[in-house]
C-alpha cells in the first residue's frame, strides 16, 4: 500500500508540474532557473530520502522528487528540439529520447552497484551531489551560452 502511495504522490506531482509551467509560472521564470530549480529538487529529494524516519517525511520528499522531475522533463523537452529547423525535429526528439532511454537503462543499474557496494545511504547521497552537479553545469553552461548572446549583440 505505501508503494503504491509513493508512486501516486510522485505521478500526481509529475503531473502537476508541466500544469504549473503551462499557467502563469513560465511567464515569471526563466528555462535556465526551472532547470536548475528542477536538478536542484532532485537533489534535495535525494540527499534527504535516506534519513526519513517516517512516511509523512518521505511522502513530502517523494512529491518534491516528482515537482522536480515533472519540471525538469517538460523544459529539457522543449529546449532540446527549440533551435532545431521543423524537418529535422522529429530526429532531434527522437535522439533524446534515445538518451533518455539510455538513463532509464544505466540509472538503475548504477543504482543496483551503488547500493550493493556502498548501501543505500551512500547511494542516494551520490545520486543526489549527480544531481548537483547537473544543476551546476547547466548553470556554468547557461551562464556561458547567455554571456555570449549578450557579448554578440553589442558588437551588433
Amino acid at each position: 500500500m505505501e508503494l503504491a502511495a509513493l508512486q501516486a504522490i510522485t505521478s500526481v506531482a509529475g503531473i502537476l508540474a508541466p500544469l504549473l509551467l503551462s499557467t502563469r509560472l513560465s511567464r515569471y521564470l526563466s528555462e535556465h532557473f526551472i532547470v536548475t530549480l528542477s536538478f536542484a529538487m532532485l537533489a534535495v529529494s535525494q540527499i534527504l530520502f535516506p534519513f526519513c524516519r517516517g512516511f509523512l517525511a518521505l511522502y513530502a520528499l517523494q512529491f518534491l522528487s516528482g515537482i522536480g522531475l515533472g519540471l525538469g522533463m517538460v523544459v529539457l523537452m522543449a529546449l532540446s528540439i527549440r533551435d532545431i529547423s521543423e524537418e529535422r525535429r522529429s530526429t532531434a526528439m527522437g535522439y533524446y529520447q534515445a538518451v533518455y532511454s539510455l538513463g532509464l537503462v544505466l540509472g538503475p543499474v548504477i543504482m543496483g552497484y551503488l547500493v550493493q557496494y556502498l548501501g543505500y545511504t551512500a547511494a542516494y547521497i551520490v545520486i543526489g551531489l549527480i544531481s548537483a552537479a547537473a544543476a551546476l553545469c547547466y548553470i556554468v553552461c547557461a551562464y556561458g551560452k547567455l554571456n555570449r548572446a549578450n557579448r554578440k549583440k553589442k558588437r551588433l
